[in-house]
């Protein structure tokens, strides 16, 4: 994990100190970024230890069907999770305040109302202190749920375009969105789950990645760089870019999320002895590096041909 943060902190740094501050988005400075970066690495270092010491605990002592009671295990987590973020987490990172605009407070109530949206409060967090971009979300779960805007979209729009950007995202609940992807992500995570336990018991996941010393722990090691990797092709596929941008701040948004990744994969082929890698791991590091810089170029070429 901490391999895969290193690597990327160039890459991370030049995005946002020399792109966004191209386009005139970044408002962050260097002493909040090391702190923000501090936090983020410290807190993510104890979620992943504890996550994969519980996955590995189970492995260990609860048989052959462990992948169903890890799977569990990590649902109930992320669901914790969405109600421990906003209300213990990500006050670390910004300040919420209650939303002090009667005028608009009264549309907004309105609105809800109208769809049966029950929220505690209705917040705006200091996102002017990191970015120029606009944004407005909800967050929790039955009627503990609350409402949070960027100062950036309130000081940017006005009290109707507001309440308009708010119907946008309440549509969402409305049409079942958030309990789709629920679903969704529960089920693709059971499938994770169930192919791990699967390929734990094949020798050749082992000696095709050059393991000598299988292992639950060299299993859920190899799965979870998968994974990673997986999440950045999706990352890059998504990536947005500022009208007027680019083409080649388009290609090199995203082709960040490849270089990092593959930077990752071969610093943690270098310090993964202690479970029987050897240096097809290396090779296999090469490999996807150079299967990034194609893939970058291919999901990036239709943004960037927009941004021209």
């Amino acid at each position: 994990m901490g391999f895969l943060a290193l690597a990327g902190l160039p890459l991370t740094l030049y995005r946002q100190f020399s792109i966004e501050q191209r386009f005139g988005f970044n408002r962050m400075t260097a002493s909040l970024f090391v702190v923000d970066t501090l936090k983020s690495w410290l807190l993510g270092g104890c979620l992943v230890a504890v996550l994969v010491l519980a996955i590995l605990a189970t492995m260990q002592f609860t048989g052959s069907r462990w992948w169903l009671v890890a799977w569990l295990g990590w649902l109930a987590t992320s669901l914790l999770m969405v109600i421990v973020w906003p209300r213990w987490i990500a006050p670390l990172f910004n300040r919420f305040t209650p939303l002090t605009d009667h005028s608009l407070r009264a549309s907004i109530d309105a609105l809800l109302s109208r769809h049966g949206f029950a929220v505690d409060d209705v917040f705006v967090m200091d996102g002017s202190r990191r970015s120029a971009h606009g944004n407005a979300y909800f967050t929790g779960f039955g009627r503990h749920k609350r409402i949070v805007f960027f100062d950036t979209l309130l000081n940017s729009l006005t009290p109707a375009q507001v309440v308009a950007v708010l119907a946008h995202e309440l549509a969402h609940f409305r049409l079942h969105h958030i309990g789709q992807r629920l679903a969704v992500m529960s089920i693709v995570s059971l499938a994770g789950f169930a192919l791990l336990a699967w390929l734990g018991q094949q020798p050749w996941f082992y000696s095709a990645l050059g393991v000598d010393r299988p292992g639950d722990a060299a299993a859920l090691l190899l799965m979870g760089l998968g994974f990673y990797m997986l999440h950045n092709t999706f990352q890059a596929q998504v990536t947005e870019v500022a009208p007027g941008a680019r083409a080649s701040a388009v290609a090199l948004h995203a082709f960040s999320f490849f270089s990092g990744q593959a930077l990752g994969v071969i610093l943690m082929g270098f310090g993964l002895h202690s479970v029987g890698l050897t240096g097809a791991t290396a090779i296999a590091a090469l490999i996807v590096m150079g299967v990034g810089l194609v893939a970058s170029y291919v999901l990036t070429r239709p943004a960037a041909q927009r941004a021209r």
